[in-house]
């Protein structure tokens, strides 16, 4: 057992080697079922909407699913890139990501040097977007060097004060929204009013935190 395990460590690093060094791995492509503008409803814990449930304005739900294909600069597929060094980050002040470097991916890439962004992201806080795809700590290029081109989704969370837990201090924020001028923050439906429906959700989130 311990020889397989010593095998597998050394496949992955050497993977991991290769795609380094070729430079910085490039964005092959990025793709999604649905090219409309999304809200996401997140929480601390992950249990918020999944990709796949997506909103577009007015409550309807849509599938937001994202598959990243990362290739070195020969343009071949990296396969088990790790999934932490690849994230989403609308660069909002007013977020907050319950893993340090970002909205990370699910897994690792597969053969095909596929990463999907399917499960639903662990954080709070909001942001209009759109969002970004990041790769070692900078905005991922394409084998041309350009900037990947952002993604329209936008995100929310009853953790409205971005602290990583719902709890009685998100209450007067979300009470400031609810009879005052519209803030997208509150409203978790995306149907531009922040009403009892909103409400319910935040109810129904308070405890959530941060693993």
């Amino acid at each position: 057992m311990k020889t397989l395990l010593a095998m597998i460590g050394l496949f992955v690093l050497g993977a991991s080697f290769d795609a380094q060094a070729g430079g910085l791995p490039y964005v092959d492509t990025i793709t999604a079922p649905n090219t409309e503008e999304v809200s996401l409803f997140i929480l601390p814990d992950a249990t918020g909407s999944p990709l796949a449930s997506a909103q577009t304005f007015g409550g309807a739900s849509t599938d937001a699913r994202l598959t990243v294909r990362v290739v070195g600069a020969d343009g071949v597929a990296i396969p088990y890139f790790p999934f932490d060094d690849l994230w989403l980050d609308s660069e909002a002040t007013t977020q907050h990501s319950c893993v340090p470097r970002g909205f990370v991916g699910d897994d690792n890439s597969n053969i095909n040097g596929e990463v999907a962004f399917a499960n639903p992201l662990a954080g709070g806080g909001w942001s209009e977007g759109p969002i970004w795809l990041y790769i070692y700590g900078v905005k991922a290029l394409d084998l041309e060097l350009v900037e990947v081109p952002p993604v329209a989704i936008r995100f929310n969370s009853a953790d409205i004060n971005a602290d990583g837990v719902v709890d009685m201090a998100d209450l007067p924020l979300f009470a400031s929204d609810y009879y005052g001028p519209y803030a997208y923050r509150s409203d978790f439906h995306w149907d531009g009013v922040v009403n009892l429906s909103d409400l319910a959700k935040l109810a129904t989130s308070l405890g959530s935190s941060c693993p």
